[in-house]
């Protein structure tokens, strides 16, 4: 059994543990009273560790059923001898994380990140930082839950860090930059949670081959601003397709965002960059109080589909 295995059955059956010790220490202290509140203390002890077990067998089985999908066709996952012990991994890293992250727990999406963490991980050239990839993945997905935990609290949904907060902020940068698409969405009857949900509780690893991913969230994780990396990200995206969109329905456009057509990585890393710079050059121009040039989405999708290169020149009447 592995460090990190040890690790998580220990939190499971220590956690029952030490609180069977401290209700027996205050029960020992309140011994003179009467029979029933000590009946009733005993039988609170004898069920709390219970109540544990079966909490604990019901979140690893959740995880069990997540983690058996995640890349179904990636040969990593398959080996006859290392696959399995390989999912075993992304099961003790989740376990463990929700243990000890009770108030955001588990939810799907979790195990497609965690999945492609360890695979990069693992396949280190060094050997050494290979055979650690299991708690290093559980550190990078500690880190990274930091600072997007409030997408997996239904709580904080409507808050601006929860994921109907960060979708409608989305959609609003999409209105701000491309309104054409963003009416032709609404009246079909597309709402952005209809595809954005996945796009950001999986950080976008479904809509995209598994080398494109990985040099996706190379830029992703660089950024000081994940967040908004990620969402200018998300809008380029619907703007790439914008013509596509535009000549759809429901079901074609639907169909569209939910599988992302195969396009070029570096491109669409470089056009979103391109799309946060020429939002700063106007946020700054009208902060100065310019007259900025007219522009349309026709014009930015056009820089877009050029490498994004003349959004950096963009002219500014002073």
């Amino acid at each position: 059994m592995g460090a990190s295995e040890h690790l998580g059955f220990r939190c499971v059956r220590g956690a029952g543990i030490r609180r069977l010790g401290r209700r027996s220490c205050n029960d020992n202290g309140n011994s003179n009273d009467g029979s029933n509140n000590a009946s009733a203390s005993a039988a609170a002890v004898d069920e709390e560790p219970w109540q544990d077990f079966v909490e604990s067998a019901v979140l690893l089985d959740e995880i069990r059923k997540d983690v058996v999908r995640t890349h179904p066709d990636l040969a990593f996952y398959l080996e006859p001898d290392k696959g399995p012990r390989r999912y075993a991994a992304l099961e003790r890293i989740l376990f463990v994380w929700s243990k000890y992250n009770k108030g955001v727990r588990h939810v799907q999406g979790m195990h497609e990140i965690v999945g492609t963490i360890h695979y990069v991980l693992a396949n280190d050239l060094n050997d050494e930082w290979a055979d650690h990839a299991e708690a290093a993945t559980y550190w990078l997905l500690n880190t990274l839950m930091s600072e997007m935990r409030d997408v997996f609290i239904s709580d904080m949904d409507e808050s601006d860090t929860g994921i109907q907060g960060r979708i409608a902020n989305m959609h609003t940068l999409l209105g701000r930059h491309d309104p054409e698409v963003k009416e032709h969405l609404e009246d079909c009857g597309i709402d952005a949670s209809f595809y954005a949900i996945r796009w950001w509780t999986t950080l976008l690893s479904r809509e995209f081959l598994l080398p494109d991913t990985i040099r996706l969230w190379d830029s992703m994780f660089a950024s000081t601003h994940k967040d908004n990396f990620l969402r200018y990200f998300c809008v380029t995206m619907v703007m790439v397709i914008r013509e596509d969109l535009l000549k759809g329905d429901f079901s074609t456009c639907l169909r569209l965002l939910q599988g992302f057509p195969p396009t070029h990585m570096d491109q669409l890393v470089e056009s979103s960059r391109a799309l946060w710079i020429y939002e700063s050059q106007l946020t700054l121009a009208c902060h100065k109080g310019c007259l900025l040039y007219p522009s349309d989405a026709a014009y930015r999708l056009l820089c877009l589909r050029r490498g994004c290169r003349r959004f950096l020149t963009r002219d500014l009447y002073i």
